[in-house]
This record gives structure tokens, C-alpha cells and sequence, in this order.
């Protein structure tokens, strides 16, 4: 199997709908049911069916039977699906879930643009990053080139399968005509609203356009 990494993303405020949540909680396996569940607000219930909802959508895109597929576990955590040549990653955030597939190692990393926290800025960033960031008297612009580095660092820290175990001052995001690079590897961004999203795969080729779902026009 050979292809680009192909990026999902659904607003999941669709899954608002009461009748459609039930109705699509009901074609998830129950690994992912129980996890729902154990949720307590409402909006993480959605944004956590609605991942898994794009995996399911992504999956039957390559022909991959998603309730025989086996989901195993990393040592920190990261999943991946045994006996398959395709790696996947999720992520969610404010009314956005977004996933990645690709066959090699993937990391997907979407947030609010006005999530940013300037005031944990240095504990973060490099002092190469924390000068673009405050390059601008525009707090708007900050905010969005602070998360823009964040999901930069997040997205690599994801497709190492190592999470905060690496802190984030220790990636060095560069810029090379605004393009981000990190050792090898190139990213796939995208402004989506208020939100930036940032990938990072290890074949550095992404397909051109992200997939939008739409979970009331979709047969799961």
C-alpha cells in the first residue's frame, strides 16, 4: 500500500442532534462506547464519537473493515491497528475532530486559535519561535502563530508516539518561506476558522485537500 497522508475533519456540532449521536454512537465498537461514556460533559462526548466517527470514515475510504480491525496500543498510549500497513492519528478540539491516515507514522494536532495561554509562552518555545511570535503588536496574530508552533510541536510529538514524555522546548519548529520544518521532516498546515491544524508524517507527502465529513450526509 502506497499513498499520500489524507487528513479528515468534521464539525462535530452536528452530533448536537440527539437522534443522530444515538444513532451513530450505535457504529462505533464498544471500546470507544465505553469511553463515551465515562465522559462527563456533552461536548467531549461528541468530540470523541466524532474522531472516531472520521477513523471509520478514513478506514472504508481504503477498503478496511472497521469492526474487525484491532486496535492496539502503544507503550504511551498511541494506537495503531494490528496487522495493517496503515497508521492512523486523531484529535479533537473546541467543535473540531480531525484524522490523519498514512502508511507510515502520522501525528495530527488541531486547536482554537484563542486557546493560546501567552503567559506559559517561555516555557514552550525556543527563543527563535518566541521572537516570530512576538514579532506582531497584533494579539490576534500572536495567538494564532502561538498555536500555529504548538500544533506544529504537538503533531511531532504525536507521530513519535511519545507525547509530553518530550518537552516541548526541545523541538525547534523552523521557518523556510513560511513553511515549518522539523529535522526531516515537512508538515501539512491548514487554517480552519478559528482553528490551525498542523500535521506531521513521516513520508512528507500530504494530499492536497483535507476530506470535510459530514456526519448527517454519511452512511456508517
Amino acid at each position: 500500500m502506497s499513498f499520500k497522508t489524507k487528513i479528515y475533519v468534521a464539525d462535530c456540532d452536528s452530533l448536537k442532534d440527539e437522534a443522530l449521536f444515538n444513532k451513530l454512537f450505535s457504529c462505533v465498537k464498544r471500546e470507544r462506547q465505553q469511553k463515551i461514556e465515562k465522559l462527563r460533559f456533552d461536548k467531549d462526548k461528541r468530540l470523541s464519537l466524532g474522531a472516531e466517527l472520521l477513523l471509520i470514515n478514513a478506514l472504508n475510504d481504503f477498503n478496511v473493515d472497521y469492526k474487525n480491525a484491532e486496535l492496539c496500543y502503544g507503550e504511551n498510549g498511541k494506537p495503531y491497528l494490528k496487522n495493517n500497513e496503515m497508521f492512523f492519528n486523531l484529535s479533537h478540539s473546541g467543535k473540531y475532530a480531525a484524522c490523519a491516515v498514512s502508511e507510515n507514522e502520522v501525528g495530527i494536532d488541531i486547536e482554537n486559535i484563542f486557546s493560546a495561554d501567552m503567559k506559559i509562552a517561555k516555557r514552550i518555545f525556543t527563543e527563535k519561535e518566541l521572537e516570530i511570535i512576538e514579532s506582531t503588536d497584533d494579539e490576534n496574530a500572536k495567538k494564532q502563530s502561538f498555536i500555529r508552533f504548538w500544533t506544529l510541536k504537538e503533531s511531532y510529538m504525536k507521530y513519535c508516539g511519545k507525547g509530553l514524555s518530550i518537552h516541548p522546548r526541545d523541538i525547534e519548529i523552523e521557518l523556510y518561506n513560511n513553511k515549518a520544518h522539523y529535522k526531516n521532516l515537512l508538515f501539512y498546515e491548514s487554517k480552519i476558522g478559528d482553528y490551525m491544524l498542523s500535521c506531521c508524517a513521516k513520508n512528507n507527502e500530504f494530499e492536497d485537500e483535507i476530506t470535510i465529513v459530514d456526519f448527517n450526509g454519511n452512511n456508517f
